[in-house]
């Protein structure tokens, strides 16, 4: 079964996320050419992921969705690069899911 947000006034607890009517907002620091692919915590107010993929043609853009489709269990589909193209600070947008399931996710791998 499908999840999708609410439109309820819910306010997430970590720094990262921003909940919209019908999508969630995820602030992302990304360190590419690292030695692993992971999310490490938070830097700056954003969710900090190493990749192991290089800055160029847009290979650790494709990587960083990729991380996030596995670690939330949704499609690459769900999520959208929508600010942040050419820089290590992004803002990724998900629909598909509900907003307390990925904070729950994000406490397991950060806390």
């Amino acid at each position: 079964m499908r999840q999708t947000t609410s439109s309820s006034s819910y306010t997430p607890s970590l720094p990262f996320l921003e909940v919209s009517k019908n999508c969630i907002y995820i602030k992302v620091y990304v360190q590419p050419r690292a030695s692993k692919d992971e999310i490490c915590g938070i830097h700056g107010g954003a969710l900090k992921m190493r990749l192991t993929a290089p800055p160029v043609d847009g290979k650790a853009n494709k990587r960083c969705i990729e991380l996030l489709s596995k670690e939330l269990g949704v499609s690459m589909g769900s999520l959208e690069l929508i600010e942040g193209h050419r820089s290590r600070l992004k803002k990724v947008r998900l629909t598909s899911i509900h907003e307390a399931r990925v904070e729950s996710i994000f406490k397991g791998i950060i806390c």
